[in-house]
């Protein structure tokens, strides 16, 4: 897809250290909301694992690094990896956007068409992408779908038995960038006291720790 020049041209272990600033700048913010969030939104992000988002965001660093590219191992954990960071992301998404949410009339819902909470296992990889596909990504991110469903159908050879397809490393560090992409795209929309921080000023005090 067509990312950004910057993230194209950024070394891979900085697109990493970006992942990681953002995610910890959403984790510290968003983990506790009172007062700032609704009471229902608050809930629901205080009892997610956003610190897990940030935790594996620096676990990326493992598979961008003096791997074996025939490591196919280490090719499908990497996998795992990020396809887990995507998918939190979308839920977190949801998550801060719960009144919007729940008012859509395409949101997730299950067979007695009850809603499917965005921290549910109900609101599966497949049912986020394709609600995001729907009413969220605007015209130029319409090929974050594609990406997202090549993380989402890369992970799941984690089911090992059945042959899937894995891909390369080097299409894994094209995802990675594209990771970075998405988290910057929901990230400006998520409603700050301000204007929404860059990965750049929530690195700023992080010290790359929580």
């Amino acid at each position: 897809m067509n990312l950004p020049e910057d993230i194209r041209a950024m070394p891979l272990a900085e697109v990493v250290d970006s992942i990681i600033h953002l995610n910890w700048g959403i984790t510290a913010f968003w983990k506790s909301p009172r007062g700032w969030a609704p009471m229902e939104v608050a809930d629901l992000l205080s009892r997610s694992r956003l610190d897990w988002q940030f935790a594996l965001s620096k676990t990326l660093h493992l598979w961008v690094h003096d791997y074996d590219s025939q490591d196919e191992g280490r090719l499908i954990l990497a996998w795992v990896n990020l396809g887990a960071l995507v998918e939190g992301s979308l839920k977190w998404f949801l998550s801060v956007f719960y009144d919007n949410y729940r008012e859509d009339v395409e949101a997730i819902r299950d067979k007695e068409k009850k809603l499917v909470e965005p921290d549910s296992r109900s609101a599966s990889f497949d049912r986020l992408r394709r609600f995001f596909e729907k009413g969220i990504w605007v015209d130029h991110e319409k090929g974050f779908g594609n990406c997202v469903q090549t993380i989402q159908q890369r992970r799941n050879a984690i089911h090992a038995y059945k042959s899937r397809e894995i891909g390369t490393f080097l299409e894994f560090e094209e995802c990675v960038r594209f990771y970075l992409a998405l988290l910057r795209s929901l990230n400006s929309r998520a409603p700050y006291p301000a204007m929404p921080p860059s990965e750049e000023e929530f690195a700023v005090g992080s010290g790359g720790d929580e």
